[in-house]
């Protein structure tokens, strides 16, 4: 299937990168690549889920919604439940 899109640019592809625009503002086209670690080797990321009785953390103190909702669940891959010896609480 021929390529139905045309781009005037030099590459003849979509860029996300402008030699230009660099040009105009030197630095500030391309983000800066961050070397850091986003967490330590004994870290766990927390993801928040979403439910249908609380939006985000604004209504968490809004008593009939805590009734209905009154717990949360802490959900933790298998793997890294039994490397860490975590047990089942329910």
């Amino acid at each position: 299937m021929a390529n139905s899109f045309a781009s005037s640019r030099p590459s003849g592809k979509i860029e996300l990168y402008s030699e230009n625009l660099e040009g105009l503002l030197p630095g500030y086209g391309v983000p800066r690549v961050r070397d850091f670690a986003l967490k330590k080797e004994n870290e766990l990321y927390f993801i928040q889920g979403k439910v249908a009785v609380h939006t985000n953390g604004a209504t968490q103190y809004v008593p009939l919604l805590s009734e209905l909702m009154w717990d949360n669940a802490v959900w933790v891959h298998p793997q890294t439940a039994r490397e860490k010896r975590h047990q089942d609480w329910r």
